[in-house]
């Protein structure tokens, strides 16, 4: 197991990449000072091209979050699998900026 953790920086709503290529997701846990929103994400195969999530109604992937939530992946939740991606505060379509740097904390099985 590992523990890895990754920023959404000030000012941006779009995390840096978390590579989770070694291991599937076990949770995640939302950081202190969390500006209100919606958490979205962006999905890639290789780390290179990322992709908005969508379910199968066409609806964006979201989980409402709070700030020092601990968030548990389920075996049917589309991200568990072993592959790259990033947070997004926020919508695709609506964006929002987080005030000062944010720092998730993912466990990596």
């Amino acid at each position: 197991m590992a523990t890895i953790t990754f920023d959404i920086q000030a000012g941006a709503a779009l995390s840096d990449p978390l590579d989770c290529s070694a291991g599937a997701m076990i949770y995640f846990i939302a950081p202190d000072g969390w500006t209100p929103a919606l958490l979205t994400f962006q999905f890639s195969p290789d780390g290179t091209a990322y992709y908005d999530v969508y379910d199968s109604n066409n609806q964006e992937l979201q989980i409402n979050i709070t700030a020092r939530a601990l968030v548990v992946i389920h075996n049917d939740f589309p991200l568990k699998s072993k592959t790259y991606m990033k947070f997004r505060s926020g919508r695709s379509g609506f964006p929002i900026p987080q005030a000062v740097t944010r720092t998730f904390t993912v466990q990596i099985e």
